[in-house]
């Protein structure tokens, strides 16, 4: 399910509904957000994102909370029944935010540029090879969600950034010759950033 509005009814995430048995099962226990934070050892505001159902509950910090609340495996019963896609996309998304607010990151790469460091003729070619085939709007989304990722260079504090690459790709033709001539410009000058 999604959240929006289509013929006036108000569509709830399947998150949504599981921060909603969180909230409830809190408050059974007569705990706070800032309590029960405490005791799972997570910041207040991890709680509060389970429950208004904007941050996923992983299925380790389900079986946590049910041992907290002591109540007997509803948590992680309520997120092995998300289906698979959602659980994903929740990670995903997750993983996104989790890269936006790093201190730190390295990345390995033995196959393709990282997205990261990908330039948009680059990113599009790749999206082009899926099989099945992405529909052509999937396809910009995809590479416009891609390169917005990369504001992650112009935040400030700047992240410190390690990228190894495994010499193939470099030398891998990916699309026509003038996408990988500019991919190797724009890794070079990835390289002169602070």
């Amino acid at each position: 399910m999604q959240t929006g509005k289509q013929s006036g009814i108000r569509r709830v995430t399947s998150w949504q509904l599981v921060g909603a048995q969180v909230r409830h099962l809190r408050k059974l226990a007569g705990l706070t957000q800032a309590a029960l934070a405490e005791q799972a050892g997570v910041g207040e505001d991890t709680i509060a994102s389970i429950e208004q159902g904007r941050r996923a509950l992983q299925l380790d910090m389900a079986i946590q909370l049910d041992e907290l609340l002591d109540s007997r495996g509803v948590l992680r019963v309520a997120v092995e029944r998300i289906p698979r896609k959602e659980r994903y996309q929740a990670l995903v998304k997750d993983f996104v935010q989790y890269e936006q607010d790093a201190v730190s990151l390295i990345s390995y790469e033995s196959q393709l540029i990282p997205g990261l460091l990908q330039t948009e003729a680059y990113a599009r070619f790749i999206f082009g090879c899926n099989y099945p085939p992405l529909e052509e709007d999937e396809i910009e989304k995809r590479v416009t969600d891609r390169l917005g990722r990369q504001k992650i260079f112009e935040r400030k504090p700047r992240p410190i950034l390690h990228f190894i690459l495994e010499e193939s790709i470099l030398h891998a033709q990916m699309g026509d010759p003038d996408v990988m001539r500019e991919q190797l410009l724009h890794l070079r000058r990835c390289m002169d950033l602070p």
